[in-house]
């Protein structure tokens, strides 16, 4: 009988029921990481922890300790947030003049001074099956996420309508469409209203999409021989990812240039057309 104890305990503990240390918790694609977390400052005023390292089930980037009082409090967070039914999940994903809460009104006001100045019609443009609202997508550690900062996310979150591109940054800053053509099922052609001589704002922009499924997107500014690039994703595609959230707790203000995320290879990027 003992015999057989031992045999039906070893056949539990080879299926994995009883385990000597927990393991570390699986991210993006299922593969394991190594935690680990360093203190990259200290003074008299804060320290801030950096790495990856788990806390509460939570996958923590950056904690920021701020001294009030004599005492250290924890001020801003940086976490992953792979559940994608999260109130930011469903924020990230609304479109951008009802996120913003006063984006038509302000469109109705742009629309309105172009007329009282003269300015040329706007034209009544045809996406062509381009997505409208579009976010950035970021790299950090050689893995993809959307970001929801503290305050705003750079490249600025925007908007196509039939007749204008829209940047959202605190406030919309809005372009004349001049013409939208596809030129293929993964390239379009974007020709801005030019806003004097002397602007230096590119005007012909090229969206190329590297990604069908996910239709993560190249924006690529040309100005003359010099060329600017920013990698988006449709709001609806935010879901591919998991999300990198920033949250202060106590000051509005933090130096998010802490959180260094990857320099992209765009060149490389559109050429192998994938992520």
């Amino acid at each position: 009988m003992k015999t057989i104890q031992l045999a039906l305990l070893g056949i539990i503990i080879s299926a994995g029921a009883i385990l000597d240390s927990p393991k570390k918790k699986s991210v993006q694609n299922n593969t394991f990481f190594r935690e680990y977390k360093d203190t990259v400052l200290q003074n008299k005023y804060s320290t801030i922890i950096m790495g990856r390292f788990i806390e509460n089930d939570t996958t923590v980037i950056l904690k920021e300790y701020d001294k009030k009082n004599g005492k250290q409090c924890l001020n801003t967070i940086i976490y992953i947030e792979p559940n994608k039914n999260s109130i930011y999940y469903k924020e990230i994903a609304q479109p951008i003049f009802l996120h913003s809460g006063h984006g038509q009104y302000d469109l109705d006001a742009w629309r309105k001074y172009r007329l009282e100045k003269q300015k040329t019609p706007l034209s009544n443009i045809d996406l062509s099956g381009l997505p409208t609202d579009w976010i950035p997508l970021h790299s950090y550690k050689n893995h993809y996420y959307v970001f929801k900062p503290c305050e705003i996310d750079v490249p600025f979150r925007r908007c196509l309508t039939d007749s204008t591109l829209a940047y959202y940054s605190m406030e919309f800053y809005f372009n004349a469409i001049q013409k939208l053509e596809k030129k293929s099922n993964s390239l379009y052609h974007i020709e801005l209203e030019s806003q004097d001589e002397s602007s230096l704002s590119p005007t012909q922009i090229y969206i190329h999409i590297i990604d069908r499924q996910k239709k993560v997107a190249i924006w690529e500014y040309r100005k003359e021989n010099n060329s600017e690039y920013e990698l988006m994703i449709p709001i609806e595609s935010a879901k591919y990812f998991d999300m990198l959230v920033c949250h202060t707790f106590m000051d509005k203000f933090f130096y998010v240039k802490l959180l260094k995320f990857d320099e992209i290879d765009f060149k490389t990027l559109l050429k192998q057309k994938t992520l």
